[in-house]
């Protein structure tokens, strides 16, 4: 990919390229292999974003919270032991390790600000669940919320690192098409927005579809998250990453609650054929072969999942480390999964295994 130098310059100033970093050479500090580590604790500071995504900027508060994407008081709490959870966090550079996180901090983004985190989501933090349409479209709008906050932040960092090493550009590696896939993931993320923007304030909460699974028993993780699915289980495809179209996207949150487990899948009902396809197929499924799919299906797709130390103490190292490197090899390599069948397969660790309290 090559930057036209009346584009607007990779590094985020608005300028144009051929005004801004455009022969510019690198910072060697930041090119110092020694002072990696160091440089990228930098990054990741630096990339953090404050600012309130709902629609209504007038209504804001003047304090942007660490807004919760998952329940603190209700799910994270059951889900605490010592009041921790386990997370994945970034150990170096962009590899991840499972984390004791304090609940209170964990699943937090600086998304919305204290009014309408709590104006907004008050009929899933404190009504009962009822699966309504209002509850299910803020379960998929709180999903959608930290997948759209995590990009912006993913690309204010990578402007960061391209103003201080603009040779980049020059890279044979995928670091410019890297910036590409941002750019247009926003695009993508913004007519989204728009969408859920206006299905809030018209309450018109019917424009997403959604299917439940309700497990008699309660599980030792939580997830909130937004993905796009390949392929159903029939192998059709759902998304393609080469195709100019944009890609179809799922949000998905799991909880237990009052010894019951809740699995919300939702999806924009323009694209209902796709997804009411796949959770059609998904519903035929026994008991066993839901498990192994989610499994699999998790681990390939997410990193916002949450666990009860319980159970990520109980697996033990060996389970652990099946687990982060099924993760890391599902992140690094687009062909890990072979279509439907390897999310139908068995793994080695099991997030439903049943802990003892």
């Amino acid at each position: 990919m090559k930057i036209r130098r009346n584009e607007k310059c990779p590094c985020g100033s608005g300028v144009k390229y051929k005004n801004c970093c455009l022969g510019k050479a690198d910072d060697p500090d930041y090119i110092n292999p020694e002072k990696f580590k160091a440089n990228f604790d930098v990054a990741v500071r630096k990339k953090m974003i404050k600012q309130c995504l709902h629609p209504i900027k007038e209504e804001c508060s003047e304090k942007i919270v660490k807004a919760h994407s998952l329940q603190n008081n209700r799910i994270l709490n059951a889900l605490a032991v010592n009041g921790h959870v386990i997370t994945m966090q970034q150990s170096v550079a962009f590899f991840m390790t499972g984390k004791e996180t304090g609940r209170k901090v964990a699943t937090t983004f600086s998304g919305f600000c204290g009014y309408h985190d709590k104006k907004v989501f008050q009929p899933i933090e404190d009504q009962m669940f009822l699966a309504t349409e209002e509850q299910l479209f803020l379960y998929a709008y709180r999903a959608f919320a930290i997948e759209l906050h995590k990009k912006m932040e993913q690309t204010k960092m990578f402007q960061h690192s391209f103003a201080l090493k603009p040779s980049i550009v020059n890279s044979k590696d995928e670091h410019m098409l890297y910036y590409q896939n941002l750019n247009i993931a926003l695009d993508e993320n913004a007519d989204i927005k728009a969408k859920f923007d206006k299905g809030l304030l018209n309450q018109e909460y019917n424009v997403l579809s959604h299917y439940i699974w309700e497990l008699s028993e309660p599980i030792d993780f939580a997830v909130s998250t937004t993905f796009e699915i390949d392929y159903d289980l029939e192998g059709k495809q759902i998304n393609d990453y080469r195709s100019p179209e944009p890609l179809k996207k799922i949000f998905i949150t799991i909880f237990s609650k009052e010894e019951k487990s809740y699995f919300i899948f939702s999806w924009f009902k323009e694209n209902g054929g796709d997804y009411r396809r796949l959770t059609h197929q998904f519903d035929k499924l026994s008991s066993i072969e839901k498990k192994k799919y989610l499994n699999n299906l998790l681990v390939t797709y997410t990193e916002n999942l949450v666990m009860s130390p319980r159970l990520w103490n109980r697996w033990g190292k060996d389970k652990q480390e099946d687990y982060l490197a099924y993760f890391h090899m599902s992140s690094i390599l687009p062909n890990w999964t072979d279509k439907q069948s390897d999310l139908l397969s068995d793994t080695f660790f099991d997030l439903f295994e049943r802990t003892s309290s």
